[in-house]
């Protein structure tokens, strides 16, 4: 017989310190198998691309891409983004952590319970001047609904079970600053099938620094890696 699924979420504290790139091993991981739906990286300027499509979408996915997310692109990601040192050095801000309970419901409209658009925006950015809100656009939330149709329940789950009243529900949201490098917004979101989604949205800090170039070309290399490695095991599968 299968073995029951005891495992427990991870607290808001390794949360926490997941997001701040300061994490032990053993906290990543029980982070990383808990984003059991989708974990979307990606810039706002990414984001703010025109159009809805999902196969776009897809590729800032990690759980989709032939790497994944898992504890060595973690760390890479620690390493090379700066983030890392910068909590190591005392320079991260947490701007605001706090759990949610807002609902999006209705996958043809995507509306939220009172009607307003379905976006998510950060609220605090450390009160930075000139900082501007960092935003998750109603084609995310779209897609989080069209991926989760696509998995469809998730282990241990009864699919005789009546849906849940909504199909997302957005739970934490987590914002840091990262020197003035990068502001950051991580949000958690749960389908009515249980599976849960990480979405983050960055943003380089206005001060046009070399550090802060060359922070930029290392992510846009490591996302051309990652697209690359996608397009070599597209064309790898047999018809």
């Amino acid at each position: 017989m299968p073995r029951p699924n005891v495992k427990s979420s991870p607290t808001m504290a390794e949360f926490s310190a997941f997001h701040g790139m300061r994490c032990n091993p053993l906290s990543s991981q029980r982070c990383i198998d808990y984003f059991n739906g989708g974990a979307l990286f990606a810039s706002q300027t990414d984001y703010d691309v025109p159009g809805d499509s999902s196969r776009n979408l897809a590729s800032f996915d990690f759980t989709r891409t032939p790497i994944g997310l898992n504890l060595i692109t973690y760390y890479l990601l620690v390493i090379f983004s700066g983030t890392g040192l910068l909590s190591l050095v005392g320079q991260t801000n947490a701007c605001l952590i706090r759990e949610e309970n807002i609902s999006f419901k209705n996958a043809t409209s995507i509306s939220t319970v009172d009607g307003e658009k379905p976006s998510v925006r950060s609220l605090n950015l450390c009160n930075i001047p000139g900082a501007k809100s960092l935003v998750i656009p109603q084609k995310v939330i779209k897609y989080i609904v069209d991926r989760s149709n696509q998995l469809g329940p998730c282990e241990g789950k009864d699919e005789t079970s009546p849906p849940a009243s909504s199909d997302v529900r957005f739970i934490r949201r987590f914002e840091f600053q990262f020197g003035t490098l990068l502001s950051v917004i991580m949000c958690h979101f749960e389908c009515r099938h249980g599976r849960h989604y990480l979405v983050e949205v960055y943003e380089f800090g206005r001060h046009d620094s070399i550090f802060t170039r060359a922070i930029s070309s290392v992510m846009s290399a490591a996302r051309g890696l990652l697209d690359a490695l996608e397009r070599i095991s597209a064309s790898n599968k047999i018809p």
